[in-house]
C-alpha cells in the first residue's frame, strides 16, 4: 500500500478553543495516517436562520468548499454554532460524501448543553467521534447499519456515546482503500 500524501486542513468558523482544536489534530492525525494542518483565520459563520436561531450547514459547507486550499486533501471546519438541516432540529455535523469539505458544530456536544454536569473529556470524546464521522464522509463512507461503528448515523448524543471513533471491520477496509488513492 502506498503512502498517503497530503494533509487535512482544519479551520474553524468562528472561535474555537486552542486546546480543543489541538486535541482533535493529535486525535484525527493519528486515525487517518495524515498530517492535519491548523489553516489561518477563522471564517465568519454563515447561512443564519433568525427563525430557527440556527446556522444552515449547506450553507457553511459551501463557504468551506470555496475557502479550502486546494493543496488540502480535505478541509474539516469546527463551530461552536448551532447547525440544521432541512427537515431537521440540529445536526451535529455534515460533508460532501467523497468530496473534500466537512464542518462539525461542538455546540450541541458540551455536556452543558444538554443539562448534563461540565465533562471535559465526555466533551472531547464526543468531538472525536464526530469529526471522525465526518472525515470518513468526505472519503466516500456511508452510514453503518452497527450502532458501535462511527459512521453509524446519530440522532442524538445516546447514539454519538454509544459508538466510539473506530470504524467496524468493512469500513476500516473503505477508509484504507480510499486512504490509498491519496
Amino acid at each position: 500500500m502506498k503512502e498517503p500524501k497530503g494533509f487535512i486542513g482544519l479551520t474553524r468558523f468562528g472561535p474555537v478553543a486552542a486546546e480543543i482544536e489541538e486535541h482533535l489534530r493529535c486525535e484525527l492525525a493519528r486515525r487517518f495516517g495524515l498530517p492535519i494542518r491548523r489553516l489561518g483565520e477563522e471564517l465568519a459563520p454563515v447561512g443564519w436562520n433568525p427563525e430557527r436561531q440556527q446556522y444552515l450547514g449547506e450553507a457553511m459547507l459551501a463557504e468551506l468548499h470555496h475557502a479550502a486550499p486546494p493543496d488540502a486533501v480535505r478541509v474539516l471546519a469546527l463551530t461552536e454554532v448551532d447547525l440544521y438541516a432541512p427537515e431537521m432540529d440540529f445536526i451535529f455535523g455534515q460533508a460532501e460524501v467523497g468530496g473534500r469539505t466537512a464542518i462539525v458544530s461542538l455546540h450541541r456536544l458540551h455536556p452543558e448543553a444538554s443539562g448534563e454536569a461540565p465533562n471535559r473529556i465526555l466533551f472531547l470524546r464526543r468531538a472525536l467521534v464526530e469529526c471522525v464521522h465526518e472525515l470518513g464522509h468526505t472519503f466516500g463512507l456511508v452510514h453503518c447499519p452497527f450502532a458501535s461503528c462511527v459512521m453509524h448515523f446519530s440522532e442524538g448524543l445516546e447514539e454519538t456515546d454509544r459508538k466510539g471513533p473506530g470504524f467496524c471491520h468493512e469500513h476500516a477496509r473503505q477508509l484504507r482503500a480510499a486512504l490509498a488513492q491519496v
